[in-house]
């Protein structure tokens, strides 16, 4: 018999918080849009063995904050970490939780930190309480809902819509079905979240779907570090900030989308056969690419150092960090490879994987016909992981947020191999 069970616990603020997701955005929030949640999808398979699948309405959990929620879920319930999941949907609208040094204004609340681990230890709880037969299904659909955000220009690389551009439209739909009690539907979009900006506390478009699907939602973030939303100026060139009606229809197509999908022949019922392993890897420099003084500078001028204190502050701290021989020199990754069902499969890593990386992993991991598809954002690191093609084009995803968390260079040229081959590892469950 396989089971299923769900939870989930409004993390809300109550008290002013500091947004994450902006460097330049430095005052209090002053409202709330949407309410923020953990929501908790716990799995039993016919031999007992157990997964916990948290998703967290934040920008991401620090490796501490995971930690913990890993090490207090093995105490109190049993769980082995690697059948632990802490996934955050990545939206910038949400309260931060991790200090940043360019922006030494902004300070976390460490109380309201603690009570979110402590609401995901409670939910794990609840879900593993709530756990009862279920009927489960699950198939791989396609919606372009995002867009790839790296536009070629002059000999660099901007920050805009590029329809040209690669974006991974694949869509896992996991729908769990149990007598007397609402659906539940696991799903995830490879998108940043990022529709809204401002001092409102929101969830953006995953928040706007769960809010108008009937039955619980949950939203696992993908492979989103190279795509942006559909919130663009009418000519299609550049960006802009969606409103609250903008978000409604992007929740309503989210929700449209899901209705259609679970009602097609492309879901099929699965029988749960769960297992898990995590494998933790450096991912080092190439020493022959590591930043100079020159760099420095190149980065300061096209960020406009001038006039944003977060690009001076952080010039200056790489720049101290670069002559003292103390920038950082490789990125720390956890993956964890899970398998739900026979055919089915799916990968975590803690960083923000771009989406051409993603699909460089999937191709080498991925065996025959079965379904694979890969979460970033979880148990959080912000490294960018770009993947070699990327790194050589340049850009914010290739090299500058390499600069903003202090690396003392890129990555080696031959990143595809090497986390190809990781995938191909951590997979072979």
């Amino acid at each position: 018999m396989q089971k299923f069970g769900f939870a989930k616990i409004d993390i809300t603020p109550t008290s002013p918080q500091y947004l994450a997701g902006y460097a330049n955005r430095t005052e209090l929030h002053t409202g709330v849009a949407d309410h923020l949640y953990v929501r908790v999808s716990a799995f039993e398979d016919a031999l007992k063995h157990q997964l916990v699948i948290i998703s967290f309405d934040l920008i991401g959990t620090p490796e501490a904050m995971s930690d913990e929620i890993y090490n207090r879920c093995q105490e109190k319930y049993g769980l082995s970490r690697n059948m632990i999941v802490v996934n955050s949907i990545h939206t910038h609208c949400g309260p931060m939780v991790e200090e940043y040094y360019y922006a030494p204004s902004c300070k976390v609340d460490k109380q309201y930190c603690q009570s979110v681990i402590d609401a995901a230890v409670n939910a794990v709880g609840m879900a593993l309480d709530d756990l009862c037969e279920a009927e489960l299904r699950f198939g791989m659909g396609k919606l372009d809902f995002g867009i790839n955000r790296r536009l070629p220009k002059n000999g660099e690389i901007y920050m805009s819509p590029n329809p040209k551009g690669f974006y991974l439209s694949d869509v896992p739909v996991l729908q769990a079905k149990r007598a007397g009690k609402e659906d539940t539907v696991l799903y995830s979009i490879s998108c940043h979240p990022t529709t809204r900006g401002g001092l409102r506390i929101s969830a953006d478009y995953p928040g706007a779907a769960a809010a108008q699907f009937k039955g619980n939602l949950q939203f696992m973030q993908g492979a989103a570090g190279s795509a942006k939303v559909r919130s663009m100026t009418e000519d299609g060139t550049a960006f802009k900030e969606g409103d609250d009606a903008w978000l409604v229809k992007a929740g309503r197509q989210i929700v449209d989308f899901l209705e259609g999908f679970l009602a097609s022949s492309e879901m099929a019922d699965i029988q749960l056969d769960l297992a898990g392993r995590i494998l933790r890897m450096d991912l080092p420099m190439d020493e022959n690419k590591m930043f100079t003084e020159a760099d420095l500078d190149a980065f300061y001028n096209f960020y406009g150092g001038d006039q944003y204190d977060y690009v001076r502050i952080c010039t200056e701290e790489l720049r101290k960090k670069l002559r003292a021989g103390k920038s950082k020199n490789f990125c720390e990754l956890e993956l964890r490879g899970i398998r739900i069902a026979r055919n089915v499969r799916f990968l975590t890593i803690s960083a923000e994987i771009t989406a051409e990386l993603a699909k460089v992993m999937m191709d080498a991991a991925r065996n025959g016909d079965e379904k694979l598809f890969l979460l970033g954002y979880t148990g959080f690191r912000t490294d960018y992981l770009p993947d070699a093609k990327i790194m050589q084009e340049g850009g914010y995803e290739g090299r500058w947020a390499q600069f903003l968390h202090l690396m003392g260079g890129l990555f080696t040229p031959d990143i595809d191999a090497v986390m190809g081959k990781a995938a191909r590892n951590v997979l072979d469950i």
